[in-house]
């Protein structure tokens, strides 16, 4: 259980992608021990900041899908006080997953790809315009439960819940749609803005970076048996 963020292990909701992990290194400053950093991180991004401090030799290579971001964590990282503030980090956008065989419906308005897919960015969003991390979900109906810790063996523990409750997989919207969520205001993806006239628009900018990504020839993605394609960023 990843509660209170919703989905499990193999969903693309947050609960399924978002992760803690420790970092450790003789070449980390000592003022570091124990300390957070709030900022937005993939995995590529490790390579990256790796390779950034290793020699100039090991650096002349191809260009990286990662971010290197080791000055931001010096930066940051003393005076972190909550983890994934939309403040910090050079990363505005992310790509979590593109699976064509997510789903046998077209993952855009009149696309002939089909699939699911889960795209993040960092923008001006909400009443106070200031920027927050917006969440695009394409067909990702299947597993979208708040799945409990397996401790909580009490009805008062459920009822006093801060976030959604649920042990059983529910299809919340049907085995298609667009789903956008705040993850500033809402990391537990309970309230979907996608059906808001409100954030139309930003739903219309998403889905066209969308597009703009899984349609783009950067993105290596390996063929599957059956011949379909998966793509992580």
């Amino acid at each position: 259980s990843n509660w209170p963020l919703r989905g499990v292990k193999g969903s693309l909701y947050e609960g399924g992608v978002r992760n803690n992990c420790v970092l450790r290194s003789s070449a980390f400053p000592t003022t570091w021990h124990g300390k957070e950093y709030p900022g937005l991180v993939h995995l590529v991004d490790m390579h990256a900041m790796v390779l950034g401090r290793a020699s100039a030799a090991a650096q002349k290579h191809k260009a990286l899908d990662g971010i290197d971001f080791y000055d931001e964590m010096s930066e940051y990282v003393s005076h972190s006080g909550h983890l994934f503030d939309v403040e910090v980090g050079t990363r505005d956008r992310l790509l979590i997953n593109f699976d064509e065989l997510g789903s046998t419906v077209p993952l855009l308005d009149s696309s002939a790809v089909v699939g699911s897919a889960a795209y993040m960015r960092r923008m001006a969003a909400g009443a106070d315009r200031k920027q927050h991390w917006l969440k695009l979900c394409v067909n990702l109906a299947n597993e979208s439960r708040w799945s409990v810790p397996t401790t909580w063996n009490t009805t008062t523990e459920r009822e006093a819940a801060s976030a959604p409750v649920e042990d059983v997989a529910t299809d919340h919207n049907t085995t298609t749609g667009i789903q956008l969520f705040d993850l500033t205001t809402d990391p537990s993806e309970s309230h979907d803005l996608a059906p808001s006239h409100e954030h139309a628009a930003l739903r219309h900018q998403l889905l066209e970076e969308l597009r703009d990504q899984v349609s783009s020839p950067d993105y290596r993605m390996p063929i599957y048996s059956g011949g379909g394609k998966d793509m992580a960023a």
